[in-house]
Order: structure tokens, then sequence, then C-alpha cells
């Protein structure tokens, strides 16, 4: 066989196929036998071919798309090699492969298994959007297009289709989104994005769905951003911020509300007591930012906390409630939190709330009255709603000693003839060892002079350096890591039943009077509770 052109008769070259064979003729001599057949088409067709697939070749290795085949019934997937150039490494080869030990974003797995579902079910043309690991664990988007081949029974035998890297559009798009949504200092919510986001909650909420509105405001801010200037202002705000966010779920809504004012919106589990819990660990978080450049003005917070259903059920009427509940906050002494109420107790031991600052609440230093902190309000609610009174008082304990950074706080309960003292309740910062189970049966005799003898005519016992303390009351609390410690009596008509306290075994302590009178209300409420 050969093939070769020819001139026709209109002079164009035409292809033909020329099959000759060697044959005997009659007179017994050989010659040859020879078929030509025009095949311009079939070569045309090659050419054609050749140049189609070489056309391909020059669109892969000029695109930076990663084109796929997808063989679904010997299920077997093959890549360009434009997959390794992006992602580099090798990629897997089968759909199991893919689906189990994938480096796509596991929160985007989903869309994945359901796109190939729906091809091997027959769909014709499939998308999806997902984010693809790199070798240096970078997570790229990536956009997926899909197409069905089918065989003559009409079922879906293979997949052709194309990845292609959108990780930058993406990524403007969602920085085009962020500016749009969020406050440019913290990064949080603005204000207008805050409220569409939580009537969107509210109207889609379910029956047995509880939701907390947390209304933040720093205090003493305006006097921070007087005396250091806008910039530092600005830096508490990115900070106080930064730990919002530390503290909470990505699924929380948290928004820059105002200047110094922030607002959390989450979905909860449980009673108060977990809100109670949250609501302490910011106004700890926040107490504690740029403590060293603050120390003559330290910067605290104030929380009010309104819930739903149980205070309202829209927007309005659960902002105006936590807003009432800071508020009460700000009465109180600040640097604390309340939840709204209601039915606000009008007596606190017979006195009415107004009355609480003028009735031993209150001290008088330099002519100047000291608000006592907020923080025996909250105790009194505490245990005034409580139906676990030891509950209670463990709940205030933590929120004592985390709102004054104490590294323990802790109940002491003396015996019926008051010989010994034993340690009831305690309350233990992060990083600190517990020391209740070696101090059940404490004899005041053991330790020298009469422990006792410490506490003042109002019943503090103050110890800026336990260094200065009698020999074996030293040791004993040396051996707990105790530094300095501030303890209050508890006393029935007169009598010493026990005492209240808080160590710290990090410093030399130095109490503030407001810090002591609020620990001396609380050693009177606790006491009568118990």
């Amino acid at each position: 066989e050969l093939e070769y052109r020819v001139i026709s008769k209109q002079g164009i070259p035409v292809w033909v196929l020329d099959k000759c064979r060697l044959a005997a003729g009659e007179d017994g001599r050989e010659y040859l036998n020879c078929v030509l057949t025009d095949i311009t088409q079939v070569k045309q067709a090659q050419e054609q071919q050749r140049l189609d697939m070489e056309r391909c070749q020059i669109i892969l290795n000029q695109t930076n798309d990663i084109i796929f085949e997808w063989d679904i019934q010997g299920d077997k997937i093959t890549y360009s090699p434009n997959w390794e150039k992006l992602f580099g490494y090798q990629p897997l080869a089968t759909s199991e492969e893919v689906q189990t030990v994938s480096h796509i974003l596991p929160e985007d797995m989903p869309q994945l298994i359901k796109l190939m579902k729906d091809t091997e079910n027959g769909a014709p043309y499939g998308e999806a959007e997902l984010r693809i690991a790199n070798d240096d664990g970078k997570y790229l988007w990536c956009r997926i297009r899909e197409t069905t081949q089918y065989n003559s029974a009409g079922k879906a035998v293979k997949a052709v289709g194309v990845i292609l890297n959108i990780d930058a559009e993406k990524r403007q798009a969602q920085a085009l989104v962020n500016r749009a949504e969020r406050d440019s200092l913290t990064q949080l919510y603005n204000k207008a994005t805050a409220n569409e986001k939580i009537r969107r909650l509210l109207e889609e909420k379910g029956d047995s769905d509880q939701f907390a509105m947390l209304l933040i405001d720093l205090d003493n801010f305006k006097q921070i951003n007087d005396s250091r200037g806008h910039m530092f202002g600005d830096l508490v705000l990115a900070e106080a911020a930064a730990r919002l966010k530390a503290l909470f779920d990505s699924g929380d809504i948290l928004a820059r509300f105002g200047g110094d004012e922030f607002l959390i919106f989450l979905k909860y589990r449980g009673g108060k007591e977990t809100l109670s819990r949250k609501a302490g660990r910011i106004v700890y978080a926040l107490h504690r930012i740029y403590e060293d450049e603050l120390s003559d003005c330290s910067l605290t917070c104030s929380v009010g906390i309104a819930r739903c259903p149980e205070d309202g059920e829209d927007f309005q009427t659960i902002f105006q409630q936590s807003d009432q509940a800071l508020h009460q906050v700000k009465k109180m002494g600040k640097n604390s939190f309340a939840f709204y109420d209601r039915t606000v107790m009008k007596k606190v031991f017979g006195l009415d709330i107004s009355q609480l600052a003028a009735a031993g609440t209150r001290i008088e230093s330099d002519d100047t009255a000291c608000r006592v902190d907020s923080l025996v309000l909250q105790s009194f609610q505490m245990l005034y709603e409580s139906r676990d009174v030891e509950t209670a008082v463990n709940a205030i304990l933590e929120m004592a000693g985390r709102k004054y950074g104490a590294s323990r706080a802790y109940i002491f309960e003396d015996s019926g003839d008051g010989s010994w003292t034993r340690n009831t309740f305690e309350w233990c910062n992060e990083g600190i060892s517990p020391a209740q189970s070696g101090l059940q049966q404490v004899a005041y005799a053991a330790l020298g002079e009469d422990y006792r003898a410490n506490f003042d005519e109002n019943g503090i016992f103050y110890c800026h350096d336990i260094q200065k303390l009698p020999k074996w009351q030293y040791e004993l609390l040396a051996s707990q890591g105790v530094r300095s410690l501030l303890q209050c009596s508890v006393r029935d008509r007169g009598r010493f039943m026990g005492f209240v306290g808080f160590d710290d075994c990090a410093l030399k302590r130095t109490w503030v009077q407001e810090q002591i009178d609020a620990l001396i209300f609380i050693s009177e409420l606790i006491a009568t509770f118990l």
C-alpha cells in the first residue's frame, strides 16, 4: 500500500491510496494488480484532528485552569499538568480518595460530594465553589465546572470538567463585603449589619431557642482618650475588640455599636449562670487592657444583659432592656454586669436599692464619697434567685475572684466551739493549685497566736506581704503559694464565725477601699444566706 498525492485535471492535489498485489496471468507470467482509492476526505479529517489536538495542547499550555476527566464506571480521575503547577503535589486519582483523604476544606466537602452524586445520577452539568489546600497548607478558592457524557443507553459514564483558580476574585469580593459590613478599626460588625443579622435570627427563632444580648460600655474611656490622645484610644478599642473575639464563637454576632460601646448577640443553652460566666470573663478580660500604661486610670467595663424570650422577642425591646441593665450597672459603680429584671428587688436587707449607698455601702475618704462596686448587687441577685445556695456561693466567689484578678477566693467556717476552722468553699484561678483539701480542720491554737487577732475592728485582715506575719501563719500560707491576702470576718450577733478571703499568689497586692467595702458587704450577704 502506498499513499501519495496526484494532481487532478483541475490542478488540485488529490490523496490516493494505491493498493497493489502480485498476481499470475493466464500465460503464467506475474503482473501487478493495482487499485487506486480517493482518500482525500479521510486525510483532510486526519489533518483536522491533528490540528484540533495541537490547538487543545496549546490552550492547555497557555491557561492556568486545570482540565480533568472522571471515568465514572472505572472510578478514575485524570488531570492536566496544571494541577501540580497550582497545588504542588500529585492529585488524588479516585472519587473515594477525594472524599476521604482530600485536601479540600472539610466544611466545603458536602458541596463536592453533592456535585459528584448529581453527576453519577445523570445531571448534565454542575458547578461548585470550594477551597483546596496547596502544598504550603494555604486554602485556595476554586470553581469546579463539570459536564456529563453518556453511553448509548443514556447512562452517565464520564464527566469532563475544569477547575478554575478564583482565589483572588473571592478574596477581593470578601474584602468589599467586609468594608461594607465591618467597622474599619475593630473589624467587628458595624451597627447596621448587626441590626440586620440579629433581626434575621429573631425572625427564624425556634420555640426552644434562647438568645442573649450583652451591651458593653468601656468605663473611663473618655478620660483615657482625652489624656492619652485618640491614637492611644484607638489602640484600646482595637485591643478590646480582639479580646472579645477571643471569648466568643464565630457564630456569635459581635459589633461595635458606638464610640466605646460594643454589642454581643448569641444563642446559648442553660440558665443565667452561663451568661454570668461569660459576662464575668468580659469584665475580667477588658480590665487588663494596657494595665501598665493605664495604672493611673485603669480601664474597666460595664455590661448590661437582656434575654430572649424572657425579656422580649424583637430587636428593639431586647436592646432597650439590655441598655437599662447597663444603666443600672453604671449607677451601681461600673466595672460589673447586670441582668435586666422587671422585678428589680425593692429591698436589700430591708433597704430600698436607692438607699443602699447611704446605708453602709458608701465610705468617706478625703471627704469624697466612693460608691461600692456593683458586684454586691450581682451577688445578691445570684443568691436571691438561686435554688441552690451552694452553687450561687461558688458562682459569687468566681465572679469576685475574676473581677479582682485574685488567685484564690474562699470561705472558712468555724467549728461550733470556735476552736478550729475549715475551708468549705474555694475557687482557684487558672494555674493555681487548690488548697481546700488540706485545710479541713485547722486548729487556731496551732497557729501560734490567735489567728482571729489579725482582724481589725471593721473585721478586715489585710496583709500586703505575708513575710511580715508570725512564723506559723507565714509557713501555712507560703505552702499554698500565697504572697498577699485580703480577708473579712463573718460574724453572727458579734460572734466570729469564719471569714471570706482572697489570695494573690503572684503579687504583693494593694487593695483599694472600694474593693474592701465590697468584700465586707459580700461577707455579710453570704453569711446571711448560709
